[in-house]
């Protein structure tokens, strides 16, 4: 238990970072490179926190406000973040991470970028500046209430299944990526929308029940 501490300018290397528990604590300019990590964070303030070839057993956050959380070419279990506030999170090459999910909470900028075999991506009751997906394979990117304010955009990537329920999109992109089995849009309102390479694969099915398009064509539908 790591109650009230701060740290800063501390480097981790190929440490076993397990039953770590931190509340109320200030969290600087932190790396973590190798080894596992098992730690939960709770009324925490966070700023620029890199982790790096990791193995992810859990790692949770409960009312902490983050500024830059990095991780990169880690695998693992579970990443889950509630009722927080971070300006930008990024995962990049990372492999087999089986949950990234995000509940009540506020993001600057979501980025994955370069992940392969992701189970799932998923906002719950969230409001997000922007959604980045740049060349990866995800089974399910799923967003329900979730306001995103800016723009959301899928480059070069494959994704099983992708789930936007009841949903404000203000700007998305689907870009030279293709659909796997479903693309559901229930009650999901987009204001811009551009589809640009977008490809479904066979039997792929589309659910649009209660979609409002404003100023967009509506999504094609699979042949």
């Amino acid at each position: 238990m790591w109650d009230e501490t701060a740290l800063e300018r501390v480097s981790f290397a190929r440490a076993e970072l397990r039953n770590v528990s931190m509340g109320r604590g200030r969290l600087e300019r932190i790396d973590v490179r190798g080894g596992q990590v098992q730690m939960s964070w709770s009324d925490t303030v966070a700023r620029d926190v890199v982790v790096r070839e990791v193995e992810i057993q859990s790692l949770e956050m409960d009312h902490a406000r983050v500024e830059t959380l990095v991780l990169e070419r880690v695998r693992g279990s579970t990443v889950r973040i509630a009722d927080s506030r971070l300006d930008g999170l990024e995962l990049r090459r990372c492999e087999g991470l089986e949950e990234l999910t995000a509940v009540g909470s506020q993001l600057g900028r979501l980025k994955i970028e370069d992940c392969s075999q992701m189970s799932s991506a998923a906002l719950l009751g969230c409001e997000v500046a922007d959604v980045v997906v740049l060349r990866s394979s995800l089974v399910l990117l799923s967003l329900r209430e979730t306001r995103v304010t800016t723009s959301a955009q899928v480059t070069s990537s494959v994704l099983d299944g992708v789930v936007l329920q009841g949903c404000q999109v203000e700007d998305l992109t689907l870009r030279d990526s293709e659909i796997a089995s479903r693309l559901d849009v229930s009650g999901t309102t987009f204001v811009r929308l551009v589809t640009s390479g977008m490809r479904y694969r066979k039997d792929a099915k589309l659910v649009d029940t209660g979609t409002q398009y404003r100023e967009c064509p509506p999504l094609p539908r699979p042949v």
